[in-house]
């Protein structure tokens, strides 16, 4: 009748609408009597016994469905249930308020929802199937097919908002069941997929996975499955096959940085970071790699003895292990301490590393420099730079350095001034003033000594020189010099020494000089018999040299040379070898025999 009125005009609907307003007023207002007067008991009991038994009538509908059609059974049954006990829940108002309240009872509403769990989803022939049907589907939707994602989501919906009084129906009924099934799917996958994928299809399978579930919890399933629903499938996924990923062979963490596959590393690095205690394992397998790689390069100095290419070899692998923490690590702390306590193990394992970082900045600032730009020079240094903060022994280092940089600053072996100045403030920024302070005192030396000659070169005594004369003058505690080793110089290398000392102490009173002739050089120009040429030797070999200068001298015996000399007898010998050698034959010995 009502049906027929709403679909004639708008009249008719009216009247409809009125004639309901009329019906609920007239039935409130009978509630609200009964409930006035007394009757509350026979009220709430009549209105339990007839959603019991509608919905028995009801259960008998759902239980008869055939399993593909059970489910949208439920969500239409529900869905028709919601709307009836709503409707009596406003009708009964006054009674909830009232009544239930002093009585301690349920209110209608949450009546309506146990009646309904206990008739219909609680019967023996709905249960079981209803949760059978919802984990097969999500099984088949894990496999690839489609299913009816609204009606999955109007069921566990459901189940969510039966769970009253004390009874938690989506998580007795279902979650936990499902839970297990998905621990169970994902074990078993996994196997199948450490069997037939190398790492970067398991990595991109289980990310696919992970992605499926997270949308699956959106789709349907209630929020607070998320947080077990993803402990498990990382569990499964990712924490039992962590170290069989990270070791697999020919695809595993090594090969991927061995190959330079950062890329996959990363992905690799982002799966693991959704079960943080993994990371441990590849930073470990990073760190044991990068030693690996250090005691290899360690190995191969033993057998080549090149110290150059050693140093360039630890300034690659510091790059290379660099790029794999900044891309594939997303430059975490912690990565870069295990990369450092990696490099820490093998550079420090014995003092080579010290001595052969000084060397190779040695080459690197006579000649290494030479042709690069600033910011590429800068480059150069700071890498050294990264290797030296990995030095324990940086007292043996400094020592090394010292040495080869008094060398470069008195034989003018320096390809900048301005490198080496950079070189120092970056070792003092490492390792304070104190680390630096003779190196600094050195170069001060050398703009003194420079201001000195300058003034020198135009006083008398220069003038009175017969030969040119460049001096520099050296503070005893910043330069690594040993006792000074005198010797007979020539009679005008000796007289210009004399003339700068008078000039000197006159200029710089209260000072003392003590000349060192093994550490000079000297340019001098040598007759042969295919004509003139200039030399430049040490002071000790141009010594020996002008022992040469009488016309009436053709040969010198070794004992003759020490007479005339004085040279110590170590020095005297190393430095005649080196006049003798096939290469540069200055001078030529009687015999074949070595000089002793």
């Amino acid at each position: 009748m009502l049906l027929s009125c709403l679909s004639k005009n708008s009249t008719g609907f009216i009247f409809c609408s009125l004639l309901l307003v009329i019906l609920y007023s007239f039935i409130y207002r009978n509630a609200y009597n009964l409930v006035l007067y007394k009757y509350g008991d026979m009220l709430y009991d009549g209105v339990r016994d007839t959603i019991h038994k509608h919905l028995e009538s009801t259960a008998y509908d759902v239980t008869t469905t055939h399993n593909d059609s059970l489910l949208v059974a439920i969500s239409r049954s529900w869905s028709d249930h919601t709307i009836t006990v709503n409707m009596i829940k406003d009708i009964l108002m006054y009674m909830d308020r009232t009544y239930v309240l002093a009585n301690k009872k349920v209110t209608v509403y949450v009546l309506g929802l146990q009646l309904f769990r206990s008739t219909i989803i609680h019967h023996d022939q709905v249960r079981d199937r209803m949760r059978k049907i919802l984990l097969e589907n999500i099984l088949k939707e894990r496999s690839g097919c489609l299913i009816d994602r609204d009606v999955m989501k109007s069921v566990l919906s459901m189940l969510v908002e039966l769970g009253v009084v004390g009874i938690n129906t989506y998580e007795e009924d279902f979650e936990c069941y499902f839970l297990e099934e998905t621990r169970r799917f994902y074990h078993d996958e996994s196997q199948i997929y450490l069997s037939q994928c190398n790492c970067p299809d398991y990595i991109h399978k289980a990310e696919t996975r992970l992605q499926e579930e997270m949308k699956r919890v959106t789709s349907y399933l209630s929020p607070g499955t998320e947080p077990k629903l993803k402990h498990i499938v990382e569990t499964e996924l990712i924490t039992n096959h962590a170290k069989s990923l990270i070791d697999m062979e020919h695809s595993g963490c090594i090969n991927m940085m061995s190959e330079n596959k950062l890329g996959e590393l990363k992905h690799m690095y982002n799966l693991f970071s959704r079960v943080p205690s993994t990371l441990d394992l590849l930073r470990d397998a990073m760190c044991d790699y990068a030693k690996e790689c250090g005691f290899a390069i360690l190995t191969e100095q033993d057998r080549e003895k090149d110290q150059v290419k050693f140093v360039q070899q630890l300034l690659d692998l510091k790059v290379k292990f660099d790029d794999i923490v900044n891309e594939s690590f997303g430059g975490e702390k912690k990565a870069h301490k295990k990369l450092r306590e990696a490099f820490e193990e093998f550079i420090n394992k014995d003092t080579r590393c010290a001595s052969y970082l000084s060397l190779y900045i040695d080459e690197l600032l006579k000649a290494g420099l030479r042709g690069l730009s600033e910011s590429d020079a800068e480059t150069q240094l700071d890498r050294v730079i990264s290797i030296f903060r990995f030095l324990q022994d940086k007292d043996i280092f400094e020592v090394f350095y010292r040495t080869q940089l008094s060398k470069r600053l008195l034989n003018g072996r320096t390809s900048s001034d301005e490198y080496e100045r950079t070189m120092v403030a970056k070792l003092k920024a490492e390792c304070g003033y104190q680390f630096t302070a003779k190196l600094e005192g050195m170069f001060t030396d050398m703009k003194i000594s420079k201001t000195a000659m300058e003034t020198f070169k135009v006083s008398e005594s220069f003038r009175k020189l017969e030969i040119e004369l460049d001096v520099c003058v050296l503070t005893t505690g910043y330069w690594p010099i040993n006792a000074p080793t005198l010797c007979n110089l020539p009679g005008v290398m000796q007289d210009a020494i004399d003339k700068f000392s008078e000039y000197y102490l006159v200029s710089y009173n209260g000072r003392k000089l003590t000349w060192l002739p093994n550490l000079g050089t000297v340019d001098i120009k040598a007759m042969f018999a295919c004509g003139m040429r200039e030399l430049t030797v040490s002071t000790y070999q141009a010594c020996i040299l002008m022992l040469f200068n009488d016309p009436q001298v053709a040969t010198l015996t070794l004992d003759q040379i020490r007479n005339s000399s004085q040279i110590p007898e170590a020095d005297l010998k190393r430095h005649l070898l080196s006049l003798c050698t096939p290469k540069f034959k200055i001078l030529v010995k009687s015999s074949k025999s070595r000089v002793s």
